[in-house]
C-alpha cells in the first residue's frame, strides 16, 4: 500500500478523493453494515439512530433534523423494510422532494414540529407499504389531500394538534382501508358534508377539540361501520335528530364539554347497538323519558356537569342491561319515591355533588350488586325503606352530608359491602342501623361526632364479614362492654384521634381475629393488664401520643408496637413476658433516662429498637444486652456524652446504629468491637473534636458513615488515620466540622486494598488548600463535595487521580485564578460545580473537558468572558450556568449567542437567568440570551466563530470546471443550497445556481461564470435555503471562500483519471470508509 501511495502523484490523489465522493453513495447504498442486535451501524444512518427491529424491519429514531439531514440519515436504506421511522421536533415546514424513496416504510411518524405542507408526490413511494401515519403536534392548517392520495394502504392516520380549520369534501376519498381519523386538538369549524366519502371502513374517528358548532346532516353518511365517534370540547349548542341517524353500528358516543341544552325526541332511535353515551358537561335542564328511547343495548351513560334538576322515573326503562348512571355534579333536589327501581343490571350510580336534601321512600329498590354514590350532598333526611331490596352493594357513600340518625329499616332486605359515613353530623352510634348488613365488609364513620360506645351500639347479630372499622376523628371518650365482640372477623380497628381516657378489659374484650389496633392520638393514661394482652391475633399496635406512663401487657403475638410521644418513665423487669413474636419496639419521646437490667428480658426475636429523644445519658448496654438478634438500634437525640468501651460488644447483627444529635465528646478505644456486621453508623450533631486512630476499629462492614455537624479538626493523628480499618466504606460525611487540612493520612492509602469509597462530603469545613489527592481509597469515588470551605488553592493536579469522579462541588470557596493544569479532571467527570467563588477567568484544561459533562456551574464570580474553548460542551448539550458575572459581550461570545438563538430549547432557557451584559455601554443590562450580533461590535463578519449552515469538504478549481463538495452543520430547517460566485471588483452575481437537499456536490462550468473584465478574485458561497425556499442569511463566514486564479489544479480538457488513480480510490473507500453527511 505504502508502494502504492509513492506511485502516485498529489494531483491524482486529489482526483480520486472527488471519485471516492461520486461511487461512495452506489456502494454504501447496496452494503449495510449490521450490529449485533440487527440495527445498522450508527454511521450509516447518522444523525438518525436504530432503536432495535421486529419482524418487519429497522426501528428508526430522528431527532431534531432538516430536511437535508433527514434525507442523510435514511438515504442509504434503500429497499431496507422499515418497522418504524419516527422523527421528532424537526426543522422544516414544508416537506418534499425525493425523501422516501427506497426504503420500504411501514410506520411514520413526524410529530412535535412545525410542518406545514406536503407536496403533492413526497408520500408516493410509500403507497404499498405505509399503514400507520402520525402527524401530531406540527402546524399544518390545510388537510394535506394531495400528499395522502397515494396512500390506499393507509389503516391510521393522526392529523391531531395542528391548526386545520376546514375538513373540505372528499378528504378521504381514496383511503379506503382507513380504521381510524384521529383530527382532534385542531381549529376545525366545520366539516364538509361530503368529507368522509369513501370511509365505508373506518371505525374510529376523534374530533374532540376543535370548534365545530354545526354539521351537515350528510356528514357521517354511509359510515355504517363506525363505532367510536368522539365530538367532545366543540361548540356544539344543539343535537339535531338527522345528526347521528345514519350510524347505525355506532357504540360509543362522546358529546361531552360542549353547550347541548337539549336532546330532541327519537335522536338515538336508529343507534340501537349504542353501548356507551357520554353528555356530561353541557347545559341539559332534565332528562326525560325519551332522551335515551331506543338504547336497548345501551351499558354506560354519563351525564354529569349539567344543570339537571329532574330524572324521569321510565328514563332508563328501557335500556335494561345498562351498567352507569352518572348524574354526578348536577342541581337534583331529591330522590322521589321508586325513582331507581329493577335496574337488575346497574353497577354504578354516582349521584354525587347535586343538591340532594331528601331520600323518599323505596327510592332505591330492586337493585343488585350496585355502588350508590350520594356524598357532597345536603342530606339530612333518610326516609323509612329507602333502600329495599337491594342487594349487596358494593359501595354506599354518604359521606359529606348533613345526616345524624338514619331510621331502623332504612336497609330492608338490602345489604352493602362498604358504607361510608365520614363527616356527617352522627353524635349517637345507635342511630346508624346496620343490623341488616350482614354482608358488610368497611364501615368508616370517621369526622362525625360520636362520644360514646358501648355494648348498646351495634347489632345484637354478629357481623361475621366485618373486616375494617374506622371510629378516627370523632369525640369518643369512653368504650365500653365489649362493644366490638359482635365484629366476628374484624382485621382493622382505627380509634386514633378520639378524647379515650383508658383502656380496660371491657374496652375490647377478646377479638380473636384483630391484626391491627390504631389508639394513637387519644389522652389515654392506663392501660388494664389484660386491656390489651388479650387479644391474641394482633400484629400492630399503633399507641403514639397518649399519656401512657406505665409500659402494658404486650399480646403474646404481637410483632410491632408504637409507643412513641408518651409518658413512660421506666420498664420494670418482668414487665414484658418471653416475645418470640416482637420484632419493632418504639419507644421513642418518652422519659425513659435510665434503663435497667432486665427491661428487655424475653425480647428475643427483636429486630429494631427506638429510644431516641429519652433524655439517656449512657448507653443502657445492661438493659440491651440480651438482644441478641438486633439489627437496627436508634439512640439519637438523647443526651449521650461518651461511647465506651465494648458498649455495643454483644451485637454481632447489628446493621443499623444512630446516635445523632447526643452530645457525644469522644469515642474511646475499641467502642464498637463485636458489631462486625455494621452497616451504617450515624453521629453526626455531638460535640467531638478528635477520635483516636483505633475508635472505629473492627468495624469492618461499614458501608455509610456520618460524622458531620460535629468540631473534629482532623481524621487521623501523626501516624495512623481514623478510616484506615474501614474496608467496606461507600459513603462518607464528614462536612460542619473543623477539618483544616487534608493530610496523605486523612483517607487510607493502602495500594493492596480493593476500596469501595463512592462518596465523599467534606462541606462547610475550614479547608483552604486542597493537596494532591492520591490516596488509593479516593481512586473509586464519583462524588465529592468541597463546598462551603475556604479553599482559595488548589495543588496542580489536584483531582488528576480521581479516575471515577462524576460530581465535584467547588460552590462557595474563595478561589481566584485557576491556571492550566492546576484543574486536570477526570475524563468521566458529569458536573463541576465552582459557583460563588471569586474567579476572574475561566479556561479548560489544555485536555478539554470530558466530553459527557452535562453541568458547568460558574455563577456568581468574576468572569468577565466565556472562553470559546467551552463552544463544542456547549454543542453537545452542556448546561452551563453563568448568572451574575459581569459579563463583557464582545464579539468572541458570538458563537454562543448564535448558538444559544438557533438551537436551544424552551427547557434550557433557565440556564441564561439573570446572565446580563455590564460591558459594552451599548449592551449594558441587555439579557445575554436576546442580544443581536450585530451589536457585539466585531472586526468584520460578526459571525467569525459561528458554525455555519453548512461546511466545505473540498473545493477544487479547474481549467474547465470549479468543483465543490459539503455537509450540512445545523439543524435549522435546510430544505436546499443556493450557490453564488460574486466578482470582488463588480456589485453583480456572476454565478447562482440551486442544489436539492439530496446533493452535495456541485460543478460549476468556468464559461457559466459571467465577467465583463479581468479579476484577480471571487467570492464563492454556499447559502441554504429552508423548506419554503426562502434563502437563508450566511450564519458564518465559513460558507464563504476566496477563489485567488493561482489557487486549485488546472486539469487539462485531455486529463481523464488514470487506472490507478481508480484503484487507489476504492482501495481508500474500502480500507477507511467514506462518510457523507
Amino acid at each position: 500500500m505504502e508502494h502504492l501511495n509513492r506511485s502516485i502523484s498529489f494531483r491524482q490523489q486529489v482526483l480520486a478523493r472527488a471519485i471516492i465522493a461520486q461511487i461512495a453513495v452506489s456502494v454504501l447504498l447496496t452494503v449495510i453494515p449490521l450490529t449485533d442486535g440487527g440495527c445498522v451501524s450508527p454511521r450509516t444512518i447518522y444523525p438518525c439512530r436504530c432503536r432495535g427491529s421486529d419482524g418487519y424491519g429497522l426501528s428508526i429514531y430522528c431527532e431534531e433534523v432538516n430536511i437535508a439531514l433527514l434525507y442523510s440519515g435514511i438515504v442509504r436504506l434503500q429497499s431496507t423494510p422499515v418497522s418504524l421511522l419516527e422523527v421528532v421536533n424537526a426543522s422544516m415546514r414544508q416537506l418534499y422532494g425525493p425523501m422516501f424513496v427506497g426504503p420500504a416504510i411501514k410506520n411514520l411518524t413526524l410529530r412535535n414540529g412545525d410542518l406545514r405542507a406536503f407536496s403533492a408526490e413526497v408520500l408516493s413511494p410509500l403507497n404499498e407499504t405505509l399503514i400507520n401515519l402520525d402527524l401530531r403536534e406540527n402546524a399544518i392548517k390545510a388537510m394535506p389531500i394531495e400528499a395522502l392520495k397515494p396512500l390506499n394502504k393507509l389503516y391510521s392516520l393522526n392529523l391531531s394538534h395542528n391548526q386545520i380549520e376546514i375538513v373540505p369534501d372528499h378528504a378521504f376519498a381514496t383511503l379506503s382501508a382507513l380504521f381510524e381519523i384521529d383530527l382532534s386538538n385542531n381549529r376545525i369549524k366545520s366539516l364538509a358534508p361530503m368529507a368522509f366519502v369513501g370511509q365505508n371502513n373506518l371505525e374510529r374517528l376523534h374530533l374532540h377539540f376543535n370548534d365545530i358548532a354545526v354539521f351537515d346532516k350528510n356528514t357521517f353518511r354511509n359510515m355504517r361501520k363506525l363505532k367510536y365517534l368522539d365530538l367532545a370540547a366543540n361548540n356544539l349548542d344543539k343535537i339535531q335528530k338527522t345528526d347521528f341517524q345514519q350510524l347505525t353500528g355506532l357504540w360509543i358516543l362522546n358529546v361531552s364539554h360542549n353547550y347541548i341544552k337539549s336532546i330532541p325526541r327519537a335522536t338515538f332511535v336508529t343507534n340501537t347497538v349504542l353501548r356507551v353515551l357520554n353528555i356530561s358537561y353541557n347545559a341539559l335542564s332534565e332528562i326525560d323519558q325519551n332522551t335515551v328511547k331506543g338504547l336497548r343495548f345501551l351499558r354506560d351513560s354519563y351525564f354529569r356537569g349539567n344543570r339537571i334538576t329532574r330524572v324521569d322515573k321510565k328514563a332508563f326503562a328501557g335500556s335494561k342491561h345498562i351498567r352507569t348512571i352518572d348524574l354526578a355534579y348536577n342541581r337534583l333536589q331529591d330522590i322521589p319515591y321508586e325513582q331507581f327501581k329493577e335496574h337488575q343490571w346497574l353497577e354504578r350510580l354516582f349521584l354525587n355533588h347535586n343538591n340532594i336534601s331528601r331520600i323518599a321512600t323505596q327510592a332505591f329498590s330492586q337493585m343488585y350488586q350496585v355502588h350508590i354514590d350520594l356524598s357532597y350532598n345536603n342530606l339530612s333526611f333518610v326516609g323509612n325503606r329507602s333502600f329495599s331490596n337491594v342487594a349487596n352493594m358494593t359501595i354506599l357513600d354518604l359521606s359529606h352530608n348533613l345526616l345524624n340518625e338514619m331510621p331502623n329499616d332504612a336497609f330492608t332486605d338490602s345489604d352493602c359491602t362498604t358504607l361510608n359515613l365520614m363527616f356527617n353530623n352522627f353524635t349517637d352510634i345507635t342511630k346508624i342501623p346496620i343490623a341488616n348488613l350482614s354482608s358488610i365488609k368497611v364501615f368508616n364513620v370517621t369526622y362525625n361526632r360520636l362520644q360514646k360506645i358501648d355494648r348498646r351500639a351495634f347489632t345484637k347479630t354478629r357481623l361475621y364479614n366485618l373486616d375494617t372499622a374506622d371510629f378516627s376523628y370523632n369525640n369518643l371518650s369512653d368504650i365500653s362492654g365489649n362493644p366490638f365482640e359482635k365484629f366476628a372477623s374484624i382485621r382493622f380497628l382505627n380509634l386514633s384521634h378520639n378524647y379515650i381516657r383508658k383502656v380496660s378489659f371491657s374496652t375490647f374484650g377478646n377479638l380473636p381475629t384483630l391484626l391491627e389496633l390504631d389508639i394513637s392520638h387519644n389522652n389515654i393514661s392506663d392501660v388494664a393488664h389484660s386491656g390489651l394482652a388479650t387479644l391474641g391475633a394482633v400484629r400492630v399496635i399503633y399507641a403514639q401520643y397518649n399519656r401512657i406512663h406505665k409500659m402494658f401487657a404486650i399480646p403474646i403475638a404481637l410483632n410491632e408496637l408504637h409507643v412513641q410521644n408518651n409518658e413512660l418513665q421506666q420498664i420494670y423487669p418482668g414487665t414484658i413476658n418471653v416475645m418470640n413474636s416482637l420484632l419493632r419496639l418504639y419507644l421513642d419521646n418518652n422519659n425513659l433516662t435510665n434503663l435497667v437490667r432486665g427491661a428487655f428480658d424475653g425480647l428475643n426475636a427483636l429486630q429494631e429498637l427506638s429510644l431516641g429523644g429519652n433524655n439517656i445519658t449512657e448507653v443502657p448496654y445492661e438493659a440491651l444486652e440480651v438482644m441478641a438478634a438486633i439489627q437496627h438500634l436508634y439512640l439519637h437525640n438523647n443526651s449521650l456524652t461518651l461511647v465506651k468501651k465494648r458498649d455495643f460488644e454483644k451485637f454481632p447483627t447489628l446493621l443499623n446504629l444512630r446516635l445523632d444529635q447526643n452530645r457525644i465528646w469522644n469515642i474511646t478505644c475499641d467502642a464498637f468491637v463485636g458489631s462486625i456486621q455494621l452497616q451504617r453508623l450515624n453521629m453526626s450533631y455531638n460535640n467531638m473534636s478528635e477520635l483516636s486512630p483505633t475508635a472505629l476499629t473492627g468495624l469492618v462492614s461499614l458501608r455509610v458513615l456520618d460524622l458531620s455537624h460535629n468540631r473534629l479538626r482532623g481524621l487521623q493523628n501523626k501516624t495512623h488515620g481514623l478510616l484506615d480499618g474501614l474496608l467496606s466504606l461507600e459513603y462518607l460525611n464528614v462536612s460542619a466540622n473543623d477539618i483544616g487540612t487534608i493530610s496523605d493520612k486523612t483517607f487510607p492509602r493502602n495500594p493492596y486494598v480493593p476500596y469501595q469509597l463512592k462518596a465523599v462530603n467534606m462541606s462547610s469545613n475550614f479547608l483552604s488548600y486542597i493537596p494532591v489527592l492520591k490516596q488509593p481509597s479516593l481512586q473509586k469515588v464519583h462524588v465529592f463535595d468541597l463546598s462551603n470551605n475556604l479553599i482559595n488553592q488548589l495543588e496542580r493536579g489536584a483531582f488528576a487521580n480521581l479516575t471515577d469522579l462524576r460530581h465535584l462541588s467547588l460552590r462557595k470557596n474563595y478561589l481566584q485564578i485557576l491556571r492550566t493544569g492546576f484543574l486536570d479532571l477526570p475524563n468521566d467527570l458529569v458536573e463541576l460545580d465552582l459557583s460563588y467563588n471569586r474567579l476572574s477567568e475561566f479556561t479548560p484544561p489544555a485536555d478539554g473537558l470530558s466530553p459527557n459533562m452535562v453541568l458547568l456551574d460558574l455563577r456568581h464570580n468574576n468572569i468577565s468572558r466565556i472562553s470559546t474553548n467551552l463552544f463544542p460542551l456547549v454543542k453537545n448539550r452542556l448546561r452551563l450556568y453563568y448568572a451574575d458575572n459581569p459579563l463583557h459581550c464582545e464579539c468572541s461570545l458570538a458563537w454562543l449567542v448564535s448558538f444559544i438563538q438557533r438551537n436551544q430549547r424552551p427547557q434550557e432557557a433557565s440556564q441564561w437567568t439573570n446572565t446580563f451584559c455590564v460591558s459594552p455601554a451599548h449592551l449594558a443590562g441587555k439579557a445575554f440570551n436576546e442580544i443581536a450580533l450585530e451589536g457585539l461590535n466585531c472586526d468584520g463578519d460578526p459571525t467569525e466563530q459561528t458554525t455555519g449552515d453548512v461546511t466545505f469538504r473540498f473545493i477544487q478549481v479547474g481549467q474547465r470546471f470549479i468543483e465543490l463538495q459539503f455537509y450540512v452543520s445545523s439543524r435549522q430547517d435546510i430544505g436546499g443550497f443556493r450557490v453564488e460566485i460574486r466578482s470582488s471588483q463588480e456589485a453583480y452575481l456572476s454565478y447562482e445556481a440551486f442544489i436539492p437537499y439530496n446533493r452535495r456536490f456541485h460543478r460549476i462550468p468556468r464559461s457559466s461564470i459571467r465577467t465583463s473584465q479581468e479579476v484577480d478574485m471571487h467570492t464563492l458561497c454556499v447559502l441554504a435555503t429552508d423548506s419554503e425556499n426562502s434563502t437563508r442569511p450566511i450564519a458564518s463566514r465559513h460558507q464563504c471562500r476566496v477563489l485567488y486564479q493561482a489557487i486549485g489544479i488546472a486539469v487539462s480538457r485531455k486529463t481523464q483519471p488514470s487506472l490507478d488513480v481508480i484503484v487507489f480510490a476504492i482501495l481508500m473507500l474500502i480500507l477507511n470508509g467514506t462518510r457523507l453527511i
